[in-house]
């Protein structure tokens, strides 16, 4: 099914006086102080193949009710726990916490909090993470929260994750599933400069693991406007967050891109499809999926387009699925780019409340 944004109303426009999240507030009503971070139990793990990687954790407020699942956010590439939110009162979160929700993320391998301590070389690459940290990630919360189901929640490279893994399993303990401008391919990922790089990329791919990292997280702290100014111009909107919010989001919530991950990602935007290292392809098992699922897109997203979201909506086996775009012409306050609808305060109105009426629906 595919239905605009206001099938919510009550959503739009500000919160009614009763809900868990106050009063409707302005958009920039909410702290933005550098460092008012907010705050996660850490639970690290080993992997079976020896990678040592980190799930946190936030609790349901005292005094809300407790909901069944327990929800474990993905992040997507270049990115840790603080892509959803770094403010405690403007997060996915936090907004999900107040709710009554057991709240996790799992930090993949590569991220600063992880670190390989077996012997050779490291198995870095996004099918790790999809066979290894993504299921064990998931076996560690149902033990640790005594649950038999958990819900996720997967943004951009994240919610192909979800895909990838549902995909290959049927059965697994999921109840219900929200990804966030995650496409069915990255071909046009580059733009206007997306066909003249193809073939480039497809060579220079073999290459890439031998990179130790690009550099990213260093670049995005970079003081004055260059990083605000790359920011704007694929992730966040001007408008929808004020410059100390994108700077809080630079500081804490991006990270660099290993060599095997890269690797892979340049295969999948040089071939346009979705391969695994050994032949196969993710993008086939999208019509395996039988877990519900609200495909959300955003209708400004140069990054995950549109039609490229749409498409993975489509491909989805399960008859219990819903498609959503999120931007102005669809009801919302403003339009909303790549990462912004993750992280800016009108989001608390926005984009969080389309995502809590899909996991409660059952």
């Amino acid at each position: 099914m595919v239905v605009a944004h206001n099938e919510y109303p009550d959503t739009l426009g500000g919160l009614p006086d009763d809900h868990p999240q106050g009063t409707a507030r302005s958009p920039h009503a909410f702290s933005a102080r550098e460092g008012d971070r907010i705050r996660y139990e850490a639970h690290p793990f080993t992997t079976s193949d020896d990678y040592v990687v980190t799930l946190y954790r936030r609790r349901a407020e005292p005094g809300t009710s407790r909901k069944e699942r327990p929800v474990l956010f993905l992040h997507g590439a270049n990115s840790n726990r603080f892509c959803f939110g770094v403010n405690p009162d403007a997060s996915f979160t936090g907004y999900l916490n107040r709710l009554g929700y057991d709240v996790w993320l799992l930090e993949f391998r590569g991220a600063r909090s992880s670190h390989f301590h077996g012997s050779g070389p490291k198995p870095q690459n996004l099918d790790a993470k999809i066979r290894i940290d993504l299921p064990e990630a998931i076996q560690q919360v149902l033990h640790k929260t005594q649950t038999n189901r958990l819900d996720l929640i997967g943004h951009s490279l994240g919610g192909i994750f979800i895909y990838a893994y549902l995909g290959a399993n049927p059965h697994a303990p999921v109840g219900r599933a929200v990804t966030i401008c995650s496409p069915a391919h990255v071909r046009r990922f580059l733009g206007a400069l997306s066909r003249p790089l193809k073939l480039p990329a497809r060579m220079l791919a073999p290459l890439a693991p031998y990179i130790p990292g690009l550099g990213v997280h260093h670049l995005a702290k970079m003081r004055g406007p260059l990083p605000h100014l790359a920011a704007m111009a694929r992730h966040i909107q001007p408008e929808t967050m004020n410059a100390q919010e994108r700077r809080n989001y630079l500081n804490h919530a991006v990270e660099d891109m290993t060599g095997g991950d890269l690797s892979q990602l340049m295969r999948w935007f040089g071939e346009g499809g979705l391969s695994t290292n050994d032949g196969g392809s993710y993008y086939d098992v999208f019509s395996a999926i039988q877990h519900p699922i609200l495909v959300l897109g955003s209708d400004g997203d140069n990054i995950a387009q549109p039609d490229a979201v749409r498409e993975a909506y489509n491909r989805l086996g399960t008859p219990n699925k819903k498609f959503l775009f999120v931007g102005k012409r669809f009801g919302s306050s403003r339009n909303y780019s790549h990462q912004d609808l993750l992280l800016a305060p009108s989001s608390n109105l926005d984009i969080y409340p389309l995502a809590q009426r899909w996991l409660e629906r059952d």
